[in-house]
């Protein structure tokens, strides 16, 4: 990363720009944070963001200093931990849940993809920012069940 401080835009030196960033889960949120205060090259987050102990993030109405157009997102309508859709009351967390598709939009991740197992390979690699799977869920091979929250990693 030390080679990455080339021109230094802000106070910190780094050259954010340069830096594409990814994440899965709370790695996720750190992405998004990031690409909030920092104008990044891009940002992929995978089963991410979302609030597990909260209704929602507050920061993530806020303005983002990295534009929508290089905000990528991943996830899976199979996911448990970080849902889909509004999932309601977590009674593990005692929260109410808004769901990832809430939390991209509000960053201005819109233009969405569903991919099941009948899509065509072609028309994945099209301009949607957001990628959702819904595909059966299924066992590995070693007889673990897979949880939509991993399947996009």
């Amino acid at each position: 990363l030390a080679s990455l401080n080339v021109r230094g835009d802000d106070a910190s030196g780094w050259d954010w720009g340069r830096l594409i960033l990814s994440g899965h889960s709370q790695g996720g949120v750190h992405a998004a944070r990031i690409s909030q205060r920092h104008r990044v090259g891009r940002a992929v987050f995978l089963s991410s963001p979302c609030a597990m102990f909260s209704d929602a993030i507050p920061w993530m109405s806020d303005p983002f200093a990295t534009p929508p157009e290089r905000l990528f997102g991943l996830t899976s309508v199979a996911d448990e931990t970080c849902p889909w859709e509004k999932r309601g009351w977590n009674l593990l967390f005692n929260v109410n849940q808004i769901g990832v598709r809430r939390q991209w939009a509000r960053i201005g991740i819109t233009d969405l993809l569903e991919v099941s197992d009948r899509t065509s390979p072609a028309y994945i690699l099209g301009s949607s920012h957001g990628v959702y799977l819904t595909m059966k869920r299924s066992a590995v091979g070693c007889g673990l069940y897979v949880n939509g929250h991993t399947e996009t990693i």
